[in-house]
């Protein structure tokens, strides 16, 4: 049961880079297939099946009931693979920016779980990355705002672009640009369908935004989907008020009603344009598992965790997964 749960949340993470060659279960009575993975064995035989498999990675599925077992084996494995990873539950505990060290006299092994964003020098490595890639990518993003702008304004009334006050680091309330994509008299219109809608308001409650929602220009519903309505947020990461990645910009309410004691994680950082919220099922998913990718993205962030958000960004707004 825990091979097929453990399988199933590593089949979503497609950029992992593991091709699963099969399970060693702890005993022969486990005989049967586990999903599609083919059982190689029991553990007693492990040697042979790395030798016979030319396995360069193993995962251990490793409880607190497990660790003794595995520390066993753990020395004559090493000197037979590339990597060696334990799974170990709970998975909520933030292990990604940790690091297992033992004191020197005793031996005794601890792990140190590191927040990287409180450090200024990663900080700074952070802005001067994202600085450096809007200025080799704005000249192309200005073509492209320039004929959208274009698009927009013969197709319908109003300005080009929207600014709406949202929550920056450290509480302050920052603009954040948009391109329009709702009628003029959009308010007045979300009163009225929230007013004779109960399920339109109800999904309105849960992530404040509505499928098919009437509001949109037809212009609009394809920038949302292609998510190009979010591409003047360029000049926010410019001016400092936003990064490229980094928790989606939140109103006070949403901060005081969902975030509650978790919003000391979101004002830590700059909202970003992009995030692991977004990569990881956008408006498909409730405002709790938002909180939850966020806080996730403050402690354990890295260089590489936000190379490995942008690159599933473009397949995400390419699939147009989750975006209305």
């Amino acid at each position: 049961e825990d091979i097929e749960k453990f399988v199933a949340r590593l089949n979503k993470e497609y950029m992992a880079g593991l091709d699963i060659i099969g399970v060693v279960v702890p005993c022969d009575s486990f005989t049967k297939k586990i999903k599609f993975y083919k059982v190689l064995g029991n553990i007693k035989r492990i040697k042979d099946i790395l030798t016979a498999n030319n396995v360069e990675v193993i995962i251990f599925l490793a409880g607190q009931d497990k660790l003794k077992s595995v520390s066993n084996i753990m020395g004559d494995l090493q000197l037979m693979t590339l990597q060696i990873l334990i799974v170990y539950e709970p998975a909520s505990v933030p292990f990604s920016n940790a690091e297992v060290n033992q004191t020197l006299g005793t031996e005794m092994p601890y792990i140190v779980v590191n927040n990287s964003l409180k450090s200024s020098f990663n900080r700074f490595i952070k802005r001067t990355a994202e600085l450096i890639l809007c200025v080799i990518f704005l000249p192309f993003l200005i073509i492209v705002i320039l004929v959208i702008s274009v698009v927009i304004k013969a197709t319908s009334h109003g300005p080009v672009f929207y600014f709406h006050k949202r929550v920056g680091r450290n509480g302050c309330i920052i603009n954040v640009l948009k391109f329009r994509t709702m009628f003029s008299d959009a308010d007045e219109r979300l009163q009225k369908i929230l007013a004779r809608d109960s399920e339109k308001r109800r999904e309105w409650e849960t992530s404040f935004k509505i499928k098919d929602d009437p509001r949109i220009t037809a212009v609009g519903k394809f920038l949302r989907k292609t998510s190009l309505d979010e591409l003047p947020q360029i000049f926010n990461v410019i001016t400092g008020d936003m990064s490229l990645i980094g928790p989606r910009p939140v109103v006070p309410y949403e901060l005081e009603t969902y975030y509650k004691d978790n919003a000391p994680y979101y004002l830590m950082v700059r909202p970003g344009i992009t995030g692991l919220w977004q990569v990881s099922g956008r408006s498909n998913t409730g405002y709790d598992f938002r909180v939850a990718k966020d806080i996730w993205y403050v402690l354990n962030w890295s260089v590489w965790l936000d190379i490995v958000i942008l690159m599933k960004t473009i397949v995400v707004v390419l699939r147009r997964d989750g975006a209305y």
